[in-house]
């Protein structure tokens, strides 16, 4: 069956859900004067700019609340959220285009970079009702390959976390339909598109959509805040790292 893929153009939004335009070449500068000592970092929580590289689990699963509160308790402060796969958001990163990275795992690691585990998060297979001989009963893994598979593109970390997954199991790993971005999947599986893949939260909202319950379970997956080493952060990145990671406490 010929995959589809659906496309999503790279986009910011701010804290407020605002779509912002910012050109990248003009965060690059800045990035190279704060490493120059040319550019000085507010030293207050009054003003200043967080730049956060997000995927979109994260966002949903973590950080929406986190940003709510760091922006009831600091007003003056800008927030810039990039909207990354985890590959991406990490590239940004490494390029200076933003402050933290909040992401899911599997991550690549590297030298350059600091990673702390914030929150597990938990996915399950769903479907639609229109696939009812998947529900009611325990599911073997194998007996989804008989059904439309629905995925992140092969280049996202996702893909990778559950080809690994499936291949744990002795299994290929061939979706029909690849997604843009996660919020894409349940409209695709209410729509009798296929079987996905989802954070649990994500499913809150979603009446008509059906769990399956797999025999074999999927593996945890974690959200994780990453940063560069050896590279201060402002006091405003600090403090929003600092709220980020106090979420689970």
């Amino acid at each position: 069956m010929p995959t589809v893929s659906a496309h999503k153009p790279r986009h910011e939004i701010d804290a407020g859900g605002r779509a912002l335009v910012r050109p990248r070449a003009h965060r690059v500068r800045a990035y190279r004067s704060r490493r120059s000592g040319d550019y000085r970092e507010p030293r207050t929580l009054q003003t200043g700019t967080v730049y956060v590289a997000a995927s979109e689990v994260a966002l949903r699963c973590l950080l929406l609340p986190v940003l709510k509160k760091f922006r009831l308790l600091h007003p003056g402060i800008h927030i810039r959220i990039s909207n990354h796969s985890t590959p991406q958001a990490i590239a940004a990163l490494k390029e200076g285009t933003a402050d933290i990275a909040v992401v899911t795992t599997p991550t690549a690691p590297s030298a350059s970079l600091a990673e702390t585990p914030v929150r597990p998060i938990h996915e399950y297979a769903v479907c639609s009702p229109f696939f009812k001989t998947l529900t009611n009963r325990q599911v073997k893994l194998e007996e989804l390959l008989e059904f439309p598979l629905i995925s992140l593109g092969a280049d996202t970390k996702s893909f990778e976390f559950y080809s690994g997954f499936f291949a744990a199991h002795g299994l290929p790993y061939h979706p029909d339909i690849e997604a843009f971005t996660a919020d894409q999947i349940l409209p695709m599986v209410e729509a009798d598109l296929g079987i996905g893949f989802v954070p649990e939260e994500f499913l809150e909202k979603w009446s008509n959509v059906c769990r399956i319950d797999l025999e074999e379970k999927i593996p945890e997956r974690n959200v994780v805040v990453i940063k560069r080493k050896g590279q201060p952060l402002s006091v405003a990145a600090k403090e929003l790292e600092k709220m980020i990671l106090a979420a689970e406490k």
